[in-house]
């Protein structure tokens, strides 16, 4: 009897391993991953501000602070055993040494201690963990357009995302969305205008910087499909997220935005990479609501406005890809991003009850030294500013979209 519990016991001690990898380990679903959109999902294409302050002669107050410090526009995240890190099973902490993140300018002429983090970085750190992705690094486009003769890894992701982005086609100026020259809106152009910033950092030449729309994005990603700088097959996800700045340009030019126009162009992208690239899995993010900001929270009338418009534009959004899976059945698919904010900023469970809906660079106004980080790492907070999510958001944002994504694969 005891020599066959032990050859019993050893034959569970061979098997059963293998059987749990045989449950685990299985071929990853996803090449890669392409992103176009503005700054909820830009990591790096806009460049960091050198200067805290847009006006370093006036008061250190948040009204003369750069918004542009850090990009990905969020908190920047302290990794050392010192801070508190928000650490859950679910969120694996992306690479923030990366190679092909752009180098950080120096702030206020001193070295940089800290990144921020997008919830695409945790999308696809989180599918890697999971066996579903191939790779869990992600690029931003400028890494290809500085240079030329870069070419990304047959895995890497890409992301084209670019802050003040609108969804049209062409580019606009940051911050003014006044139409840029077409001479200009190319890779030679944004670049130069880029770089022009980066060495001379006046509020003058961050005003000339050329920002490209969604549907120039997908152009832009077309031009490095074309010259072999980005690898795509029938397991590459494709995901839009935009249209808030869409909102801002229309109110900045005294007018309605047009909520369906703006849908509408949001098809033109997908039907593009669907009847161009025969793309198999299309991923499009509907706007989440501006009410649950902090910034409605100061204007209330704006908040119920950008309420209406972001409910408007997500029905239309729900139409467009009904239309579009008329022509191409189950490949286009809804990341609903909206519900998934709305659901956060209703729980205490995710966030402190004092701190959801709030933004920690708000409450902690001049006394937050954004040159350096808070250990805290904006502890329990939603937000990070008035109207961009803080770390942990960005973690449960791309947690919640690597869901959408495995629930609807097909």
């Amino acid at each position: 009897m005891r020599h066959f519990l032990a050859v019993i016991s050893l034959i569970c001690a061979v098997l059963l391993p293998s059987i749990s990898l045989a449950e685990t380990a299985h071929p990853p679903q996803i090449s890669n991953i392409i992103i176009f959109g503005d700054s909820y999902s830009d990591i790096g294409n806009f460049p960091e501000s050198p200067k805290i302050l847009s006006k370093p002669n006036e008061s250190k107050t948040l009204g003369h602070l750069n918004g542009m410090v850090y990009v990905p526009v969020s908190n920047p995240v302290n990794i050392s055993k010192e801070s508190q890190l928000f650490v859950i099973s679910h969120y694996p902490l992306p690479d923030l040494k990366s190679d092909q993140l752009p180098k950080q300018p120096p702030l206020n002429n001193k070295a940089r201690l800290y990144r921020s983090l997008s919830w695409t970085e945790f999308l696809t750190t989180d599918l890697y963990r999971d066996h579903d992705i191939n790779s869990g690094n992600i690029m931003p486009w400028i890494t290809l357009a500085i240079n030329k003769n870069a070419v990304a890894s047959t895995n890497m992701s890409v992301n084209y995302a670019f802050a003040s982005a609108t969804s049209r086609l062409g580019c606009t100026y940051y911050g003014r969305f006044d139409h840029v020259d077409t001479k200009l809106c190319n890779t030679e152009g944004i670049v130069q205008a880029r770089q022009r910033y980066l060495q001379h950092p006046t509020n003058e030449n961050l005003s000339h910087i050329i920002v490209p729309g969604m549907l120039s994005q997908i152009e832009l990603f077309e031009q490095n499909v074309k010259h072999h700088q980005v690898n795509i097959n029938n397991k590459t996800i494709y995901i839009i997220e935009i249209g808030g700045n869409d909102m801002l340009a229309a109110i900045n030019h005294f007018h309605f935005p047009s909520t369906k126009k703006m849908a509408d162009h949001v098809y033109e992208g997908a039907y593009r990479l669907l009847n161009k690239y025969n793309a198999q899995h299309v991923y499009i993010n509907t706007l989440f609501d501006p009410d649950i900001t902090p910034f409605a929270r100061q204007h209330k009338i704006l908040g119920l406005l950008g309420q209406s418009f972001a409910k408007s534009y997500n029905l239309h959004l729900v139409q467009i890809v009904r239309m579009l899976n008329t022509l191409y059945p189950g490949r286009v698919k809804l990341i609903n991003e909206f519900q998934d904010l709305q659901n956060m900023a209703s729980t205490t469970k995710k966030f402190h009850p004092e701190y959801y809906r709030k933004a920690c660079q708000l409450d902690m106004q001049q006394n937050y030294n954004i040159s350096n980080s808070s250990s805290l790492n904006c502890q329990f907070y939603e937000f990070w500013n008035a109207l961009h999510p803080s770390f942990h958001t960005q973690a449960l944002f791309g947690y919640e979209a690597e869901q959408s994504i495995l629930q609807n694969w097909n």
